[in-house]
């Protein structure tokens, strides 16, 4: 999964069908209940580096399989522990898919450490994708939340709202660039690749951005004409 950052000049979107995709993954106890204000390193945190953003695969039994970091705090300790933590007490009720099987998932999350950063990069940095587009229906930001499934090479196979929303059209439009992106097969503890729910944060802003990746995300700037 990588942080994206796209512009749209126009908004057509096709409204793709809303079906049953499935159920996502849901930690017990909560995303809280990974993470201690005791679990950070000796080094601390520092202001405005203390966000971060983790994905987190897994297994159809519920267990974590691995973390991937995908926006740094620009602290390796902080971003370490971060991962180390959520593996670590990590439990999860499994995702299924149309047919209520459990399957392996991707489930992202955004931890702050200490000092909040400004709301506009609190935003951007608590999302795996960026669309940037000419106008909204309510202010310049309009966060969706999207959960797809993924086949074993990769391939979208089908994607909806996460939860109850008012913007289906905007739902759409965040699918339809991320069954664009490649190679987003996971795989499960034998290595073999897998169908997998995968649940994405889209961010769309009115408002043109000037965005630097860390860690493992991203950029790329599309115009859509």
């Amino acid at each position: 999964m990588f942080l994206l950052a796209f512009i749209v000049s126009q908004l057509a979107i096709t409204p793709l069908p809303q079906a049953n995709n499935g159920i996502g993954p849901k930690p017990i106890g909560g995303a809280g209940s990974l993470f201690r204000v005791g679990d950070i390193p000796v080094s601390g945190v520092r202001m405005n580096r203390d966000t971060v953003r983790i994905a987190l695969t897994i297994d159809a039994d519920g267990s974590p399989i691995s973390c991937k970091i995908i926006i740094s705090s620009g602290n390796r300790n902080l971003d370490e522990t971060t991962c180390l933590s959520s593996l670590k007490r990590g439990h999860f009720i499994p995702a299924r898919d149309e047919e209520l099987t459990p399957i392996t998932s991707v489930w992202p999350t955004t931890v702050k450490w200490g000092e909040s950063h400004p709301h506009l990069e609190e935003q951007i940095n608590a999302s795996d994708m960026v669309l940037t587009v000419s106008k909204l229906p309510t202010g310049s930001l309009l966060p969706v939340e999207v959960r797809e499934i993924i086949d074993s090479k990769g391939n979208q196979r089908s994607c909806s709202s996460n939860e109850a929303s008012l913007y289906l059209p905007y739902e759409s439009l965040a699918c339809n660039m991320l069954a664009k992106l490649q190679g987003r097969a996971e795989k499960d503890r034998s290595g073999k690749p897998v169908k997998t729910m995968v649940i994405s944060r889209v961010l769309f802003t009115s408002t043109p951005l000037a965005i630097a990746s860390s860690g493992a995300g991203r950029i790329f700037r599309i115009t859509d004409r």
